[in-house]
């Protein structure tokens, strides 16, 4: 478990990073939008990731609560079920990631 649990721990932050980097490269405002209304956007889809992770509701997520969260992405990574990521997997994820954020689905992780 000791191992298992940073491994965990990037899985999740770098679905995260992808996400992020996935919505925002594909939802840039027009020039004329300006920085503000981008700045709102990402904010709106933090509080949303914020939301989703906290899942009792208390405004604060517990160790459990992310673990919890990091599983199931890890288990959704884990295509073929053997408790490994190769790296085919996890492109194949971002692939969904990048075609939902064009979609104008957004880059949430499913």
């Amino acid at each position: 478990m000791s191992r298992i649990f940073p491994a965990l721990l990037a899985a999740g932050a770098l679905c995260a990073l992808c996400a992020a980097e996935a919505h925002a490269q594909t939802s840039q405002p027009a020039p004329s939008a300006g920085v503000g209304q981008r700045g709102q956007r990402l904010q709106r889809l933090g509080d949303e990731a914020f939301k989703r992770m906290d899942t009792n509701g208390d405004g604060v997520i517990s160790k459990q609560e992310y673990m919890e969260q990091a599983e199931k992405r890890f288990q959704r990574l884990d295509a073929n079920g053997d408790g490994q990521i190769t790296r085919e997997e996890f492109d194949a994820m971002a692939q969904k990631l990048r075609e939902r954020a064009g979609a104008g689905g957004g880059a949430q992780f499913p």
